[in-house]
């Protein structure tokens, strides 16, 4: 049996494509703040076990890694997102010739 196409489109639709991102979009700036520095100070403590031969699990320096970017590249859509906002309403109250 096979789904047709559109069953398949309408079922990929509900689900989200990043679970993590979607995760960090509900968050509010000071989270993410919060969860940027602390995934910080983890990535420091992994390369510091890495540089002293205890580190167990590799994998995680990477993960840690990732995590960085997506709060990173969160909170650059955000600040772009206000700026076009603001352009927006700007250019809504202005007068027109």
């Amino acid at each position: 049996m096979t789904e047709s196409s559109s069953a398949k489109t309408d079922r990929m639709a509900e689900k989200p494509i990043n679970k993590k991102f979607d995760a960090l979009k509900r968050k509010s700036d000071d989270e993410l703040r919060e969860q940027l520095v602390s995934l910080r100070r983890e990535r420091f403590n992994l390369r510091f076990r890495q540089a002293q031969g205890q580190l167990e699990a590799p994998h995680n320096l990477r993960l840690a890694r990732r995590e960085i970017a997506r709060i990173k590249t969160l909170q650059q859509q955000k600040i772009k997102a206000k700026k076009n906002s603001a352009k927006k309403m700007s250019q809504k109250n202005e007068p027109k010739k």
